[in-house]
């Protein structure tokens, strides 16, 4: 059996999973079954937790740092290189991570991210079509 790809899941992908299930969260079994190794960053953790704190959602932060302990990830550090390759500045620390982590994958619902469609080695798809790649994959 093949290694597991490297992943790196956009904040906007995390929340779908925790609050929404769907595609978003099957990822996230993945991640769990060790079919794929999960890197997030310190800056898409925050991400996560300032909207999941939003009057939208209003969850508590205990209950935001319980769900994110709630399935495996590694943090990378992104280093002090920053990128500017998509035009908001929170995609760029995104695809930090991608680098930073040697991604094969990034998988977002950014528009802005999915135009850039590949970075170098990591190929930027929605949680759909992230499912159809690892199923050619494998």
């Amino acid at each position: 059996m093949p290694k597991p790809p490297r992943v790196v899941a956009d904040s906007n992908v995390i929340i779908s999973a925790i609050v929404f299930g769907g595609v978003p969260e099957v990822i996230i079994g993945l991640a769990r079954d060790g079919r794929v190794d999960l890197y997030l960053s310190r800056f898409i953790l925050e991400e996560t937790a300032s909207v999941l704190n939003r009057p939208k959602f209003g969850w508590e932060q205990e209950d935001i740092a319980e769900a994110l302990r709630s399935f495996p990830y590694r943090v990378v550090a992104t280093g002090r290189r920053r990128l500017s390759i998509a035009r908001d500045p929170s995609d760029n620390r995104v695809l930090e991570c991608a680098v930073a982590s040697r991604a094969e994958f990034l998988i977002t619902g950014d528009r802005h991210l999915l135009d850039v469609e590949r970075y170098f080695r990591t190929r930027i798809l929605t949680p759909r079509q992230f499912l159809v790649a690892l199923a050619d994959r494998e």
